[in-house]
């Protein structure tokens, strides 16, 4: 059985698969709409005979890393029926995906695992936690009143200010998507409304996208980018003391909001979220920036074994890489591609990676990657 790129005619085929795989379905009436919404991924499967067996979609995005715009693959939609599986069609479908997403100069992949052991089989490791913060009526505690107000905004009004704070919000991060207005409009709002906090400039700096159902408070976005819109924010959702016994916040590990409330000793989960994988090392190697300082190479050993292109040496300079035959030479770092992934996301540094032995070399060579390593902290609030 042969993998094909499916056809427009083709996309209900995917859309049964997934409805069984993930046990939702979709009405009929909504099926020419579903199919609207995947008419830009790239559909790869294996039919047996008029079968889809096994799929896979690359979803083309692009996202944020060291304040820079990268085209990115998102692989999406990975399913088989049961009767096919565990036949290695889905790693055929992996390794596909690999050489297309190249070919289209993706040089990043992005993924939400049903498996993490599974996906860091083919080269995806992880680079982002989520933090969630469980609130109860008592935990709502003012903070100082801020000068700025609060203006709250439906779908139907959205506007080009709140995807502003966004792109200023997200392009501090490693790994978050830039949102073109498409994905705000069918990815981004549910059921939710936004509140946009707007300092005494009337200058917008801050939103939340938020719900509230059966006295419960939902906060999926929490975006600041001064500390007046972050005690503006927080105080808006203890305006909600008089609604809601309980409140839900998803916000960033690094967002020091948890830090700044009143009553800090709440109820907080941290999770695994999304893993990240570089498809080309050579051309993301040129694209990357590194603090060079006194240094004048760096000399990388990538171990791939599912993308030959990649599973070689790396010599990196100011003025570009070179690519060898990887060697026994004992100059140089030695990983795999997820360390690599991983590392450059900033989810783990290299002293943290050599102490868990996902590095090769001596321990002053870790302490000068380390040194030569830009990164932004990671993060990521969508999901696909």
């Amino acid at each position: 059985m042969e993998i094909v790129e499916l056809t427009k005619d083709q996309y209900i085929d995917s859309i049964r698969l997934s409805m069984y795989a993930f046990q939702y379905d979709v009405p009929d009436e909504k099926m020419e709409e579903r199919k609207k919404n995947i008419s830009n991924h790239k559909i790869f499967g294996i039919y047996d005979q008029d079968t889809l067996a096994a799929k896979l979609h690359i979803i083309p995005f692009r996202l944020w890393l060291q304040g820079k715009k990268w085209d990115m693959g998102g692989i999406a939609g990975v399913a088989t029926y049961p009767e096919y599986r565990r036949k290695g069609h889905v790693r055929k479908l992996i390794m596909h995906s690999l050489k297309v997403m190249k070919e289209q100069k993706q040089t990043i992949s992005m993924l939400h695992p049903f498996s993490i052991p599974f996906y860091r089989k083919f080269g995806w490791e992880l680079f982002v936690d989520r933090k969630k913060i469980h609130l109860l009526k008592a935990d709502l505690i003012f903070m100082p009143r801020q000068e700025g107000f609060i203006k709250r905004l439906k779908k139907e009004s959205h506007t080009d200010y709140i995807e502003d704070i966004y792109e200023s919000f997200a392009s501090q991060f490693s790994g978050m998507l830039n949102r073109d207005r498409d994905w705000w409009m069918n990815n981004v709002y549910g059921n939710e409304q936004i509140a946009v906090y707007f300092n005494e400039q009337k200058k917008a700096e801050g939103y939340l996208l938020y719900s509230v159902v059966k006295s419960h408070m939902k906060v999926e976005e929490f975006v600041s980018l001064s500390p007046a819109s972050r005690a503006g924010l927080w105080n808006f959702i203890c305006q909600h003391d008089s609604m809601v016994n309980s409140v839900e916040i998803e916000i960033s590990q690094h967002e020091p909001l948890s830090f700044m409330m009143p009553n800090p000793r709440v109820k907080m989960e941290l999770h695994p979220y999304f893993m990240c994988r570089i498809v080309d090392v050579k051309d993301f190697l040129e694209k990357y920036e590194w603090n060079w300082g006194d240094e004048e190479e760096l000399f990388l050993h990538i171990n791939d074994p599912l993308a030959e292109w990649n599973d070689q040496s790396f010599i990196v300079t100011r003025k570009g890489v070179q690519s060898i035959a990887k060697t026994e030479n004992t100059k140089g770092i030695r990983m795999q591609i997820n360390a690599l992934s991983t590392m450059c996301f900033g989810y783990k540094n290299p002293m943290e990676l050599w102490e868990l032995g996902a590095i090769h070399c001596s321990r002053d060579e870790a302490v000068r990657l380390n040194n030569m390593l830009k990164v932004d902290r990671p993060f990521l609030y969508d999901f696909f």
